[in-house]
């Protein structure tokens, strides 16, 4: 089992922040959208930051989504089994959000996944991040 680098760091953002946020990225420094998925005010992107990680990009219509002291939502690492991450983690007494699943993110072409959520040590939230 080994981690391959950061996967991609999200930014939960309202609905009437999506397209300036996503346009920041894109048109402002020029990098470019690999997946979206959603509509309305339930929106999401992933954006090539051109080493292999991206952007997550995700617009969510309830307020208590969006926290005030920051956007960051979270931390994922991509790794090469997140089974094995998953049981390394809950060993050592780390509190899951979601555990180790199978997942197709709704993009096209479609976007099938494995992924568990941990809270860390400081309370921020790392995703383990196998793509299949």
């Amino acid at each position: 089992m080994k981690i391959k680098g950061i996967h991609h760091i999200a930014i939960k953002v309202k609905p009437e922040q999506f397209d300036r946020v996503t346009g920041f990225y894109k048109s402002l420094l020029g990098l470019k959208t690999v997946r979206s998925w959603g509509n309305g005010e339930n929106r999401a992107e992933m954006i090539s930051t051109g080493d292999n990680s991206v952007l997550e990009i995700m617009s969510s219509p309830k307020a208590e989504e969006v926290p005030s002291e920051g956007a960051l939502r979270h931390i994922a690492f991509a790794c090469d089994d997140c089974e094995a991450y998953g049981r390394l983690l809950k060993e050592n007494g780390f509190e899951f959000i979601i555990e180790p699943k199978e997942v197709i993110l709704g993009s096209e072409p479609p976007y099938p996944v494995k992924i568990c959520f941990v809270k860390g040590i400081a309370g921020e939230i790392i995703e383990f991040f196998e793509e299949k």
